[in-house]
């Protein structure tokens, strides 16, 4: 999280998307997010590519950008990732600390979903 939140404070987004995540989690090739994608059958470096590449595409603010805020739409994913953790009967949570730091309210909670959707700015 503490990486994603940097990317985008440097390009200048006032907020921190899914994509800006991604890349941060698939940013050590050899990491386990990427050996996690390897395992199944998904190319990391394509993966971390496409998030960066979408990242890109989020709206930046020039002048003195403060720190970015989680967005809707990963407050939705952290949201849905809880339930599922919460399904499994999964307590372990990450980010707690870094969530608190910002002011933020919500928990990320490790849990892959069987499906990934990108979506790119317009």
């Amino acid at each position: 999280m503490e990486q994603a939140f940097g990317e985008a404070q440097r390009r200048g987004n006032t907020e921190v998307h899914e994509n800006h995540l991604l890349a941060a989690l698939l940013a050590d090739g050899a990491g386990y997010f990427a050996t996690l994608i390897q395992g199944v059958g998904a190319d990391p470096a394509t993966l971390h590519k496409a998030a960066v590449v979408a990242a890109e595409q989020v709206p930046t603010f020039s002048g003195e950008v403060s720190q970015p805020q989680i967005g809707a739409s990963l407050q939705q994913r952290i949201a849905e990732a809880q339930g599922i953790a919460n399904k499994w009967g999964d307590s372990y949570k990450i980010g707690r600390a870094s969530c608190r730091e910002r002011g933020e309210t919500s928990v990320v909670a490790g849990a892959l979903k069987q499906k990934t959707r990108y979506t790119y700015p317009q």
